[in-house]
Formats: C-alpha cells, sequence, structure tokens
C-alpha cells in the first residue's frame, strides 16, 4: 500500500536503475509477531525492469524503514542474481544464521528452490504500521527506488502484508499463501502466513518411519517390548483424517496386525512410543523406568497386542488403515541382540543405542537380565536427559548495580549434598539467564569440582581479569582464601528481576539442573540477593553479608553489600567498626591529618573507589600528616586498623 507522499516520492526516482533496466518493486511486507517469531521481519521484492539484477555487476540495494534515512540504510547482503519477473526475499537481521532459520520454517510448505534469500541490517519493523524502503546504488548518493507501507497488525498476528493485493495475507489467495506448520506467537499456537517468493506450495506428506526398536532382553525385562514412530513427513497424522495405525512383526501379515492404541495425533518432527503389550499397565511399567533418565512429559505412549520382537533380529511393520486394505508405511528392522543385551536398535543411526549418542540415548537407574544387573540403554522420544540428582543450588545472585559496577554481575552455587560434584565425571557446568535457552547457554570455565557444603562463585564475563578484580574488591571484607571463582560468558542479569539457570552437562541434551530466581532491585542498588535466605542481603545477615570498602555506582558512593563463598569465616577485626577517630582538612590538596585514640599502633591502608590499595601505613602514631600530594584528583578510603576493630573514612583529593 501506498501512501501519496510515497507514490510523489516514487515520480523522483532517477533514471539510474532505469537506464539499466532493472526495477524492483515490493510485494510483500512480515513484520514479525508478538511473543516469539518464528522467523525475523522481511520483505519480499521482484524484478519488473528489462534486465536482470546481476550481483557483481549492478548497484547494490539497500534496505531502511519508514524514515527513509540513507544515513541509517543498511545494505542488503547474500543476494544472487535476480532475474526478470523473479521475486527475493530479504530478512532484516545482522546475521546469515537467519537464513537458514527462515528455509527451516517456510521449505516444507512453500518451494523455495529458486528463491533468492538476503539480510540486512537495519530497523525492525513495527507492529503499528510501518513501511520498507529500498534503495538501488548508494542512498547518500541516489534516491528512493522503491517504498511500501502497511496498516496495524493488530488483528492479523502472524500474517504477511500483501502490497500487491493490499491485503494481510491469507491461505489460498491468489499469490498462493500458505500457513507454516510451526507456530510462534506467545502461546506457541500462530502460524505465519504469507506467500514468500510466490513459489508453488508443497503438498503436506504424512512420513511416518518406525526409528528405534527395543526387543527386550535376556532373562527379567524391566518393560515390555517397544519401539518408536516418528512423524518426519510434514502433515499431522490423525486417525479420523489417515485411518488407525496399525503393527506387525517381520511377518508383515495383514491378518495378523494389531490396531495401536492411546495415540491422538503425531505432528511433524514429533516421536511415539508404542508398547508391545496386552496389558495397560505395560504403558505406566515403561514410564516408571524411563521417566527418572529422559524427559517423556510431551512424549505420547500408546500400546498394541501384537507379536513379541525377538532377539535374534525382527522388524516393526506399520500401517496406516485397514492392513487388509493398504500397504505397510515403514518397515524397521534390527540384527540380532545377542552382544547387546538392553540396548535399543537405533533405526534412525543404523546401530545399537550408546549413551550418549547422536539421539540422545541413556540408561536408565533400574536395572534387569539375568543377574539384575543390567540397564537399559536406549533414546524413546528423543526427549532430553533427566539430569542426575544433583545437590548443587543457586544460593546468591548479584546483578550489577546502577552505573559504574565494581564487579561484574555474579552468582554463587552451594553443593548442598554428601558427594562432590566433579566436572570430568558430572559434566561442565553451563550457565544463561531467565530465557533458559540451552542454544544461548555458556560453559562456566575455572571451576573443577565442588565438594559437600562449599559455595563458588561464577563471575558473568569471560575476561580473567575480572577474578582479580573481584577478589582484591571482596577479599577486603570477605575471607575468599579457599572459593573457587569461575568465568561464564553469558547473558547479564537485568535489574527488572532475572534469574540464574545452570545446567549440568550439555544443554542441548540434558534439563535445567537448578533455577535461582530474583525480584526487581527497586532502590536496593548494590545489592545481592541471598536465594538461601529469600531476601537481598543485609550487613550481618545468617549467611554473614558484608560491606565493601570500595564503591562504585551513578555518585560512586554506592558500596555493594553480600557474601560470596557462603559462610566462610570473616575476620573479626573487619566486622567491628570503630568510631575513634577523624581526618581533616578534607578535602584536601597535599596533606591530611588523622586525629583520635592513639593508646595503640593503628595500620592505616589508603583504597580509591574502584577496591585498588594506593598506599599503606603500617604503623601510625597521629603525630604526622599523611602526604597525599602525589595521587590523583579524586574520592579515596581509608582504612583504620586497630586491636579493636576497623573504621572507614573518606577524603577527597582535590
Amino acid at each position: 500500500m501506498k501512501t501519496t507522499l510515497q507514490l510523489f516520492i516514487l515520480l523522483l526516482i532517477s533514471t539510474h536503475g532505469l537506464s539499466q533496466g532493472v526495477q524492483f518493486e515490493i510485494t510483500e511486507i512480515f513484520s514479525g509477531q508478538t511473543g516469539e517469531d518464528l522467523t525475523a521481519d522481511w520483505f519480499e521484492i521482484r524484478n519488473i525492469g528489462t534486465a536482470d539484477w546481476v550481483a557483481l555487476d549492478s548497484e547494490p540495494l539497500y534496505y531502511d524503514d519508514e524514515s527513509m534515512n540513507p544515513e541509517d540504510a543498511g545494505i542488503i547482503n547474500n543476494l544472487g542474481d535476480i532475474s526478470v519477473g523473479s521475486y527475493a526475499i530479504v530478512l532484516i537481521s545482522d546475521t546469515i544464521s537467519e537464513v537458514e532459520r527462515f528455509r527451516n520454517v517456510w521449505s516444507p510448505v512453500m518451494d523455495l528452490s529458486n528463491v533468492e534469500i538476503g539480510f540486512a541490517e537495519g530497523a525492525a519493523l513495527g507492529a503499528n504500521g510501518d513501511a520498507v524502503t529500498i534503495w538501488l546504488g548508494d542512498p547518500e548518493l541516489t534516491v528512493v527506488h522503491d517504498t511500501a507501507s502497511y496498516p496495524i497488525t493488530l488483528s492479523n498476528e502472524g500474517q504477511s502484508y500483501d502490497v500487491e493485493l493490499m491485503a494481510f495475507s491469507e491461505v489460498g489467495n491468489t499469490n498462493n499463501a500458505i500457513a507454516t506448520i510451526l507456530n510462534g506467537g506467545t502461546n506457541g499456537d500462530v502460524p505465519n502466513v504469507a506467500s514468500p517468493g510466490n513459489g508453488m506450495n508443497i503438498t503436506p506428506t504424512l512420513g511416518l518411519e518406525v526409528t528405534e526398536i527395543f526387543p527386550g532382553q535376556e532373562g527379567e525385562a524391566l518393560t515390555a517390548d517397544w519401539f518408536e514412530i516418528t512423524n518426519n513427513g510434514t502433515d499431522t497424522w490423525m486417525p479420523n483424517v489417515h485411518g488407525e495405525l496399525y503393527y506387525d512383526d517381520d511377518s508383515a501379515d495383514a491378518n495378523d496386525a494389531t490396531i495401536i492404541t492411546g495415540i491422538d495425533q503425531i505432528v511433524p518432527g514429533e516421536s511415539v512410543i508404542i508398547i508391545v503389550d496386552s496389558d495397560v499397565l505395560a504403558v505406566s511399567e515403561f514410564l516408571s523406568v524411563w521417566e527418572e533418565v529422559i524427559d517423556l512429559s510431551d512424549v505420547s505412549v500408546g500400546i498394541t497386542d501384537g507379536s513379541g520382537l525377538g532377539g535374534g533380529g525382527d522388524a516393526a511393520v506399520i500401517w496406516v488403515g485397514d492392513p487388509m486394505l493398504s500397504t505397510p508405511v515403514s518397515v524397521g528392522t534390527y540384527p540380532d541382540t545377542e552382544t547387546n543385551d538392553g540396548q535399543s536398535y537405533d533405526v534412525s543411526l543404523g546401530a545399537f543405542s550408546i549413551i550418549g549418542n547422536d539421539n540422545g540415548a541413556v540408561g536408565t537407574i533400574q536395572l534387569g537380565g539375568d543377574m539384575m544387573a543390567v540397564p537399559n540403554i536406549g533414546s524413546p522420544g528423543n526427549g532430553l536427559a533427566v539430569p542426575p540428582k544433583s545437590s548443587l543450588e543457586i544460593t546468591e545472585i548479584f546483578p550489577g548495580q546502577i552505573g559504574d559496577d565494581l564487579t561484574p554481575d555474579w552468582f554463587e552455587i552451594t553443593n548442598r549434598g554428601d558427594e562432590s560434584y566433579i566436572a570430568l565425571e558430572d559434566g561442565n557446568l553451563w550457565y544463561d539467564d531467565n530465557s533458559a535457552d540451552p542454544n544461548a547457554a555458556t560453559i562456566i570455565t575455572g571451576i573443577d569440582q565442588i565438594g559437600p557444603d562449599e559455595s563458588v562463585v561464577v563471575l558473568v564475563s569471560d575476561d580473567p581479569e575480572d577474578v582479580t578484580r573481584f577478589d582484591s574488591i571482596w577479599g577486603e571484607v570477605i575471607n575468599l582464601d579457599n572459593v573457587q571463582i569461575g568465568l561464564s560468558d553469558g547473558a547479564a542479569l537485568g535489574d527488572s528481576g532475572d534469574a540464574v539457570v545452570i545446567w549440568m552437562g550439555n544443554p542441548q541434551t540434558v534439563l535445567p539442573s537448578f533455577v535461582g530466581s530474583y525480584p526487581e532491585l527497586d532502590s536496593l542498588d548494590g545489592i545481592s540477593y541471598d536465594v538461601d535466605l529469600g531476601e537481598f542481603s543485609t550487613v550481618g545477615n545468617e549467611n554473614g553479608a558484608v560491606q565493601t570498602l570500595a564503591a562504585a555506582g551513578s555518585t560512586g558512593d554506592v558500596p555493594n553489600i553480600g557474601s560470596p563463598g557462603n559462610n566462610r569465616i570473616i575476620s573479626s577485626t573487619k566486622v567491628t567498626e570503630l568510631t575513634l577517630f577523624n581526618l581533616y582538612p578534607n578535602p584536601s590538596e597535599n596533606r591530611i591529618f588523622i586525629t583520635g585514640d592513639f593508646t595503640e599502633n593503628i595500620e592505616l591502608s589508603i583504597f580509591n573507589m574502584q577496591g585498588q590499595l594506593i598506599r599503606s601505613l603500617l604503623s601510625y602514631s597521629g603525630r604526622e600528616g599523611i602526604d597525599v600530594s602525589g595521587i590523583e584528583v579524586g574520592a579515596y578510603i581509608i582504612r583504620v586498623q586497630t586491636n579493636k576493630g576497623n573504621q572507614i573514612l573518606r577524603f577527597i583529593k582535590i
């Protein structure tokens, strides 16, 4: 949809592009959706000129939104040649990985084989109406090549705006719009509807395949025989649409085939489990064995009263619809199991399952077999492995402070169990914030082992110098001698409330081990949240929270309060605060004097506001002044140490 202003601008287009015979038109715009997006924002262009646009020879294309600002325009990358009459898609993103993501979403339903897909870093498209503007050539040296706008998308969630049709896309419109199989949005139930590239729709197909088979084990079996069916197609199987599922073994005898019950649908990409048994209690038995080690919360488990699977090699054969009137849709076979007792056969991998294979196989905790000593190994449902019942907990979180930070964000992990966590045996630790995104999780380095009752600190940083910085600031007020400090280059923690999520082992194959969250900081700047106590830290709390000598923040006078290392012994001389001494003149340019009770020698330490030691006097009697002429202008802290305790004085050097 072009406004009067946009049409006027187009009348002023230079003849540069036209003289070459290349002319683009914006034909479709997708501005994302509320909540989780399936793809980046995108728009479609079509070469309506008389000559091909050649990537290596033609003027480059640029993009901006309705602001039409040449200075903000981003070049469009990754496009190949665009012939006359052809369409291309441009994703609004700064990363090429979005191209693959786009293809994964749209290729199952739309033929994109001849559609160029590029990307441009630029302004995202808003839900309240916006516009796409393109230039052919340097935007600073030429005028707008084309522009197109779209209205508010509020009542058209997930639909593109078809500029050619001047309407939001609907399935089956004249440009072949279709809905994606995948869903996005706030509740994950909204498909995208569009016609990117105006290609041919791909007819959804069923792709039910037998992908894993478990034929029992020698002696006492933990579960009945079972097999896995995966939908590798693009259409959802539903019994009332396609017909019921049936099963038989390698005889593939339609007369012996038995109906599979308990499965209502199998969506593309989904795997389900079928128990071969006549007793429905076999389903509960299966779940009790496998739910301890693999996440089956979204895996349907059905049952069929058919032929058992033999240990000498056999097959699982399935039909869709009456076996007397159809042929099998999938046959999964497996070899002799003699040397692989208790292991499933992964048909998709062509091998007996081993722990940690590409489908995330795990071993059961329960044991079966002749001597009740053999676990089952498999990956039913291809779900995530349930992590060991570890006793690691997030016990304290520090999300930084307003203005300058004394340290990076950090959190504390405490081992509440009786056994040590050992990285080489239990898997590395990984971190993310409240998004709990396995793809965004970052490994925690520097922590190899956590003993019972031990607490460690993890800095959200990739800079080893931050460990030294943390130790120098907190080591002045709390004993960190035996506290491990690790690093993880992950998401920073927000001041509006957030969470720390940790995994023990690869986040792609295991569920999170523990989550610790904290509320909005409000006015509690510079204070850690003690998850253990369920409150923000206060000096002297049950976990021994203390206040740093150094200060930071917007005004440079906010110390940090926390108890990193939890319950570590704090020197008594650092806990008792005195009020026996005074300092003058303040501010001072050359020399300062301290007055007070000098019945014993005192020790002085001068720190800058970053916690760095500037000067120390091991014995000070009070009779002489302290020369500060050689230090930089700024705020400083003087720690006065006596046998009775400490006192903190502050002064300004001018």
